[in-house]
């Protein structure tokens, strides 16, 4: 990101924490109904900055 042009991308660890958590949750509660008995959850983010 560029912050520069104001292209700057912060991910607020903490939050980031908590709704991996709360999206773990829902899947392992919800796993067959919802989830098609998935194994594996991935998750992306936005590329490393310099």
């Amino acid at each position: 990101a560029d912050s520069r042009n104001g292209d700057t991308y912060v991910i607020d660890v903490m939050k980031f924490i908590s709704r991996t958590r709360a999206l773990y949750a829902h899947w392992n509660e919800h796993i067959a109904d919802l989830w098609g008995s998935a194994d594996a959850l991935a998750v992306a983010t936005h590329p490393a900055t310099n």
